[in-house]
């Protein structure tokens, strides 16, 4: 996930995507949850927007991690990398 994060932070998405797709869909979603933050907190808005996802995403969110955590470890196209 560092190497991902490192390749989306230098502009190579196509890269960050290969080395990890999970990991560059959280990281959007945890940007988009802090940009929303900052936004209301920059309007003082003291209810603003708010990504607040309840529970079972976070049971949903758990088990994707944990499948794509298996499934990537598997010996078959398109998980290992070179």
């Amino acid at each position: 996930m560092t190497r991902a994060v490192r390749a989306a932070l230098h502009g190579r998405f196509a890269e960050a995507l290969r080395l990890n797709p999970l990991g560059i869909l959280l990281l959007t979603i945890g940007l988009t949850a802090l940009a929303l933050r900052v936004l209301a907190w920059t309007r003082k808005i003291p209810h603003g927007p708010k990504l607040r996802p309840g529970a079972r995403c976070g049971w949903i969110l758990a088990a994707a991690v944990m499948i794509f955590w298996v499934a990537r470890n598997l010996p078959w196209w398109p998980w290992p990398l070179p």
